[in-house]
Formats: structure tokens, sequence, C-alpha cells
């Protein structure tokens, strides 16, 4: 049996293979599995009234196929790891908007207008329960473990045709 090997034809796949595994040319499927968990994240998060935390997943390039996704609003927090039941900690009681009216002109001129009524617009609670913890952070993180390999694969094999 023969084998002959074309020392060029070699090194151009070799030259092919390492460059497309370098951190740059592994970039395209990176990004691909950072959009496919941004998608997955921004489905997972409650849109609420305004759909604003929802809209505020971003994603920002470190590096070659280093990027970093993260959500900007302070309730993200809240939604990923939940709350316990709480009550006010300043004011006699607790306001809680009811309309989106009500909401956005907030519990200082919701109780001084007239044209907010209380039980339709807001209430007034001394204590409220909690939401349970959503998860959306974690359940992201497995989503992008999942699929980073096959992303990252058929990146890397269409490179080197």
């Amino acid at each position: 049996m023969r084998v002959s090997v074309s020392s060029g034809a070699t090194m151009r796949a070799l030259g092919k293979i390492s460059s497309a595994l370098t951190a740059s040319g592994m970039d395209p499927g990176v990004r691909k599995a950072v959009l496919a968990t941004k998608d997955k994240v921004r489905d997972l998060t409650p849109k609420g009234w305004t759909g604003a935390t929802r809209a505020a997943w971003e994603i920002r390039k470190q590096g070659p196929s280093k990027y970093m996704l993260y959500n900007r609003t302070k309730t993200i927090h809240f939604l990923d790891g939940g709350t316990k039941a709480h009550g006010p900690v300043r004011a006699q009681k607790l306001f809680i908007p009811l309309t989106i009216r009500a909401g956005r002109a907030g519990a200082y001129r919701a109780l001084k207008n007239k044209s907010f009524v209380r039980g339709r617009d807001y209430v007034l609670a001394n204590k409220v329960r909690g939401i349970r913890p959503l998860n959306i952070s974690k359940k992201g993180r497995d989503f992008a473990v999942a699929r980073f390999p096959s992303l990252v694969y058929a990146s890397v094999a269409s490179r080197m045709r």
C-alpha cells in the first residue's frame, strides 16, 4: 500500500485549521451563540407594562471571541433572584399602582389628584408577598452552555471549507 502526501496541500489545510481555531476565527460562532442566548433571556424576561426590562438586554464585545451579555435595569436583579415578603420602609403604606397611568404618576401625584380612584387605579397595602425567583441568568447560562459547542463547531467548519 502506498500513501503519498502533497506537502503544499497539507500545509494549506493545516493553515486553514489553525486560523479557524484562533479566537478571531471562532468569533462568528461565539457571536451567534451570544445572540441566541440574548434572544432566550429576552423571552424569559417578563414584559410588564412598558417592556423596558425586556428590551434592556445588551451585548458588549470585550475582545476577540469574548462577549458580555447584561441587563442595565435595576429590576432585573429582583426578577432574577426574587424578593421576600416586605412592608413599607419609610411610608405608612405601600403604594401599588393598578394602571399604567397611576404607575407613571407615582404615589404623591396619584394620592393628591382626584382623578385617580383608590381600588381602581391604585391600592395601599401594609405588606406584599414578594415574587418567586425567575432564575433568568441561570437558564440563560444553561442554554448558552448547551448551544455553544454546536454553533462554534459549525462556524469553524464553514471557515475550513
